[in-house]
Formats: C-alpha cells, structure tokens, sequence
C-alpha cells in the first residue's frame, strides 16, 4: 500500500476511534437494546437486521429513493457492516435521507458535519442538521442536540459561536431529554 493512501485512511479511522468514548449515552442505549430495557422503535434499527439485507438490494432500494434504506445504506458504509468503511459516501447517502426528513438520518449528517467525518467540518451545518433532528418524540436525538449546544457554548468546538443562550437551551434539552426518559 502506497503511503499516502494509507494515511488517507488511517486519519479517519484514528478520529473515529476517538470518537467512541465520547458518544452519547443515548445513542449506546440504542445500539444496545437488551442491556438497557429501552425499546427505541424506528431510531436505531437493530443492526444484525441491517446487515442481513443483501447490499444489492439495498442499493436498489436506496437509489430509488427510499429514506429508511438510504439511512441503513448510509450506516452500513459508516460502520463497514459488509462492506469497505467509507464515511464520505455514507455521509452521502446521510445527506439524501436527511433531506427527506428522516430524523436519525439528519442527526447523523449532523454528526458528520460535528466530527469532519464524510464531511468537511462545518459547526454551522452540524447544528442546523441536529435542530432538524431534534424531536419531542426522541430523546435521545433532543440529547444530542444538547450536547452539541453545550460544547459551542463552553468552547469545546472550534469555531464555536455559542454562548450563554446555547448554554441555557442545552440545560431545558437535557431537561426534557430526561423527563422523556
């Protein structure tokens, strides 16, 4: 393997890596159903059921515009489920979901835009796509929200413009985040 190319691939996975530890709580609940008790319906699809589906299919089903395949399409690249690791096309396919109105699909996109993964940074899309995200319904994507408010208002994110009123809404997100379970 050329070097470039391996440092070209070893930058992203070094940064997903790092991102692990910092993932929200609510999003290990989701992927982890049994060890919490929570049922967490159409926001984290089990992923055995993901991985299952033939990726023809799949692709099929995405390019013709479905939404829900578009996003499992978009994880499978995201976490290499069957397929070679690629955060810049499941951004892409995050991105074709999201603009759908799929929430876990702009959350991800969000995410994207937070971390630089798929992306170029852009704290600015990160938190437009996080707010488009955010559903009384969903806590845990209200909880994401919060915490992304949180960081730009502490300036844990470069580039952040936040301040005090982030600070102030983040505290009413994780509030209602927490009343809803």
């Amino acid at each position: 393997m050329r070097p470039e190319l391996a440092r070209g691939l070893l930058i992203p996975g070094l940064m997903l890596m790092l991102m692990l530890p910092v993932q929200s709580l609510a999003q290990s609940a989701a992927q982890n159903p049994v060890q919490t008790g929570r049922q967490t319906g159409a926001m984290a699809p089990d992923p055995a059921a993901v991985a299952a589906q033939p990726l023809t299919v799949l692709r099929q089903r995405a390019e013709a515009g479905l939404a829900t395949a578009q996003y499992d399409l978009g994880l499978r690249l995201q976490r290499g489920t069957g397929v070679l690791l690629n955060f810049t096309e499941a951004s892409q396919w995050f991105a074709r979901a999201a603009a759908q109105g799929h929430p876990a699909a702009q959350s991800r996109l969000g995410q994207a835009y937070h971390s630089g993964l798929g992306v170029r940074r852009d704290p600015d899309q990160a938190l437009y796509w996080m707010q488009q995200a955010a559903r009384p319904e969903a806590p845990e994507l209200l909880f994401d929200l919060a915490r992304l408010l949180e960081q730009r208002a502490t300036g844990a994110e470069d580039g952040a413009e936040g301040g005090t009123e982030d600070l102030l809404r983040a505290a009413q997100l994780y509030e209602r985040a927490a009343a809803q379970g």
